[in-house]
């Protein structure tokens, strides 16, 4: 075979692999998901999905800023707020734990735990239709955030068309004076604050989750999908605790679309039930928060059996943990009792008239991302990489039975013509 027969082979198959590749290194499938988000089968998430997604619903989250240009989030986040001096409009996360493949962004990983499509790295939220408010109230990732950032920032979303306010961040401490009021400025016009309890495995949650008209958030390790709920040991508890949500090996998203696992804490289990919260505003707007909490105590699988659906299980688990999909489809019974409500009204009813004078914009306790929620990225030996991995490899795959194929081709010619007279 001559030299020239042989380049006319393999230029095809150049141009081949440069398709391939090409295709390789493109975006995934929208909608694509990673099989990590193991509590999409235990919260029937996608049987949610036919019912209601969140549309219609604003989420806000006062975090470290939101990156709005991670693929999953696109479309995702409205402009919105920021309290920590940088004068941005919250679209943005200076990450901290930074190493070769990126940068991890507390907030904008919270947007994604909420609200991801699926259409970028593959990180799929468990309410992908609502939107984020972004709320910038510490400079980075790591950074210490004043309660008087989270103060304005909470009352900010309230004035600016949030219907749930997720706040994955706390400081140890009773009800910040600063805080505590602006929680109430939510509760009193009709708005969900949800609150992590934080990470040190203590008897003592952290403000503003500890504040009245705050739902604090313990985490769970997601567990079986009936029987008895298993804690974190590092979640913080106490007689706050309105809810559990899943906080155990959740995956992450780095500001560069990277996937790394994993990950624990309150902050993930406080942005599964805002995400949850926000499916039952989505899909009954005209419902009053009380009467939303309300359907989300009867829906909640507790360890305890139907029998205690309504009663508070204990310190750590609160009601239990909120299935969304009970909880828009389920028949309740008219006027279910709501208890948190109405211990938060009894304590409103007990303060004093000067209470709102809080709100004055003077510094207080530091306020921090509850302490370990944001750890160094671990690599799983498995499954590292983006989301489009499974992707890469079957494309790569063909590429390398492409080239084989041809490698053959070219040697059976070459021993044919070898055996034809020279011309």
């Amino acid at each position: 075979m001559t030299t020239l027969a042989a380049r006319r082979l393999w230029r095809p198959l150049l141009a081949v692999v440069t398709v391939v590749w090409v295709m390789a290194m493109a975006a995934p499938p929208a909608n694509a998901q990673w099989t990590e988000e193991y509590w999409f089968g235990k919260l029937d998430v996608k049987k949610t999905w036919t019912v209601t997604k969140g549309a219609g619903v604003t989420v806000a989250v006062i975090d470290s800023g939101v990156v709005d240009t991670v693929g999953d989030l696109k479309g995702q986040v409205l402009p919105g707020a920021d309290f920590s001096g940088r004068h941005s409009d919250g679209r943005s996360d200076s990450g901290d734990e930074c190493d070769r493949l990126g940068c991890y962004g507390h907030g904008t990983d919270m947007s994604l735990v909420i609200a991801g499509t699926g259409a970028g790295a593959g990180y799929q939220g468990v309410a992908p239709a609502v939107k984020i408010l972004p709320i910038k109230v510490s400079a980075r990732t790591g950074d210490e955030a004043s309660a008087d950032a989270v103060a304005r920032g909470i009352r900010w979303a309230v004035d600016h068309g949030a219907r749930v306010i997720n706040v994955s961040l706390g400081h140890v401490g009773s009800c910040d004076p600063l805080e505590g009021p602006a929680v109430k400025y939510a509760y009193d016009h009709d708005v969900i604050v949800v609150a992590g309890a934080g990470n040190d495995g203590t008897a003592a949650v952290g403000s503003p989750a500890n504040c009245p008209g705050a739902l604090a958030v313990s985490a769970s390790n997601g567990g079986p999908e009936h029987g008895a709920i298993s804690i974190w040991s590092k979640s913080n508890y106490g007689p706050e605790i309105a809810f559990t949500g899943i906080g155990v090996d959740v995956p992450q998203e780095l500001l560069s679309g990277v996937k790394v696992l994993h990950a624990n804490g309150t902050s993930q289990a406080t942005a599964m039930t805002s995400a949850s919260l926000a499916l039952i505003r989505a899909h009954f707007p005209s419902m009053s928060a009380q009467e939303v909490v309300a359907r989300a105590i009867w829906s909640v699988h507790n360890g305890a059996g139907v029998g205690m659906i309504g009663h508070r299980i204990n310190n750590k688990i609160g009601y239990g943990e909120i299935l969304p999909y009970y909880a828009v489809t389920g028949d309740v019974p008219a006027k279910f009792p709501n208890p948190i409500y109405d211990g938060w009204a009894k304590a409103f009813a007990a303060d004093s008239p000067s209470s709102d004078a809080a709100s004055a914009t003077t510094s207080h306790a530091p306020t921090l991302p509850n302490k370990g929620q944001a750890p160094s990225p671990v690599r799983n030996a498995d499954s590292g990489g983006s989301g489009n991995g499974a992707l890469i490899g079957g494309l790569v795959g063909a590429a390398i039975l492409l080239i084989i194929v041809f490698a053959a081709v070219l040697y059976f010619r070459r021993r044919g013509n070898s055996q034809l007279p020279a011309r």
